[in-house]
């Protein structure tokens, strides 16, 4: 359990954005658009740690080997972390709709976000020291399909996609 709870966190997010639509031709259409985001985070708690601990010897009824007890006296922990995030979002998207009842389309979507998360706990007296890592991701998807209008009121579509991810920390 937990008593004293108490904290706060901080978020900061900056967001751009910029769409394109161009028509090339009459039943050509092109998307593009990209998004940049940048968020920065910073948290810290304290509180009094009541958890449960491993029963240890001398086992009785009240006292099982392999049970668990409450702790009699609560621990102080207290722990704090920041995050920092920079993500790139592109896509790029084709569409054909020159021929009646049917719209082709495919499209291309990468995201790359590189980032720092900091972590620190201290329980009781001891420092347990910090965690300070660096962050990579890739990811890219592939779509590619097919909308059919037979009919008013009927669609029948297909769609294929290939998605990946990398990531490095």
């Amino acid at each position: 359990g937990v008593l004293n709870l108490s904290g706060m966190s901080q978020v900061h997010e900056h967001v751009g954005n910029l769409n394109l639509m161009w028509l090339p031709a009459k039943n050509l259409t092109v998307l593009a658009a990209f998004r940049y985001t940048h968020e920065d985070k910073d948290s810290f708690a304290t509180f009094l740690d009541t958890n449960t601990t491993a029963n240890v010897a001398p086992f009785t009824a009240a006292n099982p080997a392999g049970g668990f007890h409450q702790v009699t006296t609560p621990v102080a922990r207290a722990g704090d972390s920041s995050d920092e995030f920079d993500n790139l979002a592109e896509t790029f998207e084709l569409r054909y709709a020159g021929i009646d009842n049917w719209v082709f389309y495919a499209r291309g979507d990468w995201t790359e976000e590189t980032g720092n998360v900091r972590e620190h706990e201290v329980v009781g007296p001891t420092d347990q020291g910090m965690l300070n890592k660096d962050t990579d991701q890739f990811s890219q998807k592939y779509t590619a399909g097919v909308n059919w209008y037979p009919t008013s009121g009927l669609n029948i579509a297909t769609q294929y996609f290939h998605k990946s991810v990398d990531y490095d920390n």
